[in-house]
């Protein structure tokens, strides 16, 4: 009978201590799912004693304290993140293996578009522009947004492939239509005073042909108002051949300065080099004429790079005409065009009364000239450099005071077909 009385007293022991530890746990398991649902990592879970249970309820909650401080922490960077991003002025894009777009910022969507979820990015770009597009940095592109054109250049980084968005790459757009449009100005400025120092020598060089004509012309004239001295059926053909033959070398002068004044069409081409600067060299004939200079070319055929014929004749007049400014009468300015490898090699080298060391660090400055008034804008060395950077090549200049000047430009090659 007490044996009975025993166990039914353990019995009643253990229900009541276990219900005492149980439902404490029901409760903070009730609590946990309750925060794990909502997400609401304030919450607090209530303290109902002081014993081992009381003491897990208090750890749990400065755990969701923690948790709670970190969560806003990753809050505050990740506005901040956003805020830098979205504040840049830059157009941001992640990229798949497939180079599909994955993520976009705010201002990429400002220019081209929200609905961009695994689009490839160069369609996304070329369908508003105005030339093919691909990865390469540095280059710069020129697109229309909103109808308007914008030029963008492009920097890519490719990214380790350990992330959690599985991106391959992160491309930049910067838009630099204020610096491109202020370069474009410069480099007709520089153009137009060209232009300017070039038509005395141009007024010249017509003068001869023209002078011949008249003179052909009134000697025809003449003669046929005489009875007895009437210029015969050949003597008139010859002397209109001449006629001809004068007013055609009076063209292309002409056409040789309106082919180099033409308005500047934006892109690049393939163009040759060599050809593209004996054009030019025409120009500056009477000028080297004038000093009795000599100028020794050794053009070599098929130098095919990559760029603009107008942009690439400027960078051709501003160096001869420094060069033909710096030389005395009866000097020798050497122009060669020659390939090594993939690159091509451009040098002129003048014998004249070279650049000050003083100044030859200042050489590419703009606005930066030796030269009296009215002989130069200071822009010329300046333009010549952002032109050949363009064309992604190199510019160097070496000059010795009272021994001349060499200037080298190296530049791509490209096969013609490329």
């Amino acid at each position: 009978m007490i044996a009975i009385l025993i166990m039914a007293l353990v019995m009643i022991l253990s229900i009541a201590f276990g219900l005492k530890v149980v439902h404490p746990i029901e409760n903070l398991e009730e609590q946990v799912r309750l925060i794990i649902s909502t997400g609401d990592l304030e919450s607090h879970i209530p303290m109902e004693s002081w014993d081992e249970i009381g003491r897990l309820v208090k750890s749990f909650n400065q755990l969701l304290n923690s948790l709670d401080q970190k969560n806003e922490n990753l809050k505050d960077e990740k506005e901040l993140l956003t805020t830098v991003v979205d504040g840049v002025g830059a157009g941001m894009i992640l990229l798949n293996p497939d180079k599909k777009i994955i993520w976009w910022n705010t201002k990429f969507a400002e220019w081209f578009g929200h609905d961009l979820t695994n689009l490839p990015w160069d369609q996304v770009i070329s369908r508003q522009g105005m030339e093919d597009v691909y990865l390469e940095n540095g280059r710069t592109i020129s697109v229309f947004v909103n109808e308007e054109r914008r030029h963008f250049r492009q920097m890519y980084y490719e990214l380790s492939p350990d992330n959690p968005e599985n991106a391959s790459y992160l491309l930049l757009l910067d838009d630099v239509t204020q610096e491109v449009e202020m370069e474009a100005r410069m480099i007709e400025t520089d153009k137009m005073a060209a232009i300017g120092l070039l038509a005395s020598g141009v007024a010249h060089e017509i003068n001869n042909p023209l002078a011949i004509v008249a003179a052909h012309s009134e000697d025809l004239l003449d003669r046929l108002n005489e009875e007895t001295l009437a210029p015969t059926r050949g003597e008139i053909k010859t002397g209109f051949k001449i006629v001809l033959e004068q007013i055609v070398r009076c063209k292309q002068i002409t056409d040789r300065l309106l082919g180099f004044a033409r308005k500047r069409i934006n892109g690049s081409d393939l163009i040759d080099i060599g050809v593209a600067s004996l054009q030019t060299l025409g120009l500056l004939e009477h000028k080297a004429k004038q000093k009795q200079i000599k100028l020794e070319l050794q053009l070599e055929n098929n130098l095919f790079a990559l760029g603009n014929e107008n942009e690439w004749q400027q960078v051709v007049l501003n160096l001869i005409t420094n060069a033909l400014d710096a030389s005395a009468e009866g000097g020798v300015i050497e122009v060669k065009g020659y390939r090594e490898g993939e690159k091509i090699h451009f040098l002129i080298k003048d014998y004249g009364e070279g650049i000050p060391q003083s100044n030859l660090k200042k050489a590419f400055d703009p606005f930066f000239t030796t030269k009296s008034v009215g002989q130069g804008t200071g822009l010329g060395l300046y333009v010549s450099y952002g032109i050949v950077l363009k064309m992604q090549g190199e510019m160097s200049l070496e000059s010795t005071e009272g021994q001349g000047t060499r200037v080298k430009i190296t530049l791509p090659l490209h096969k013609a077909g490329d």
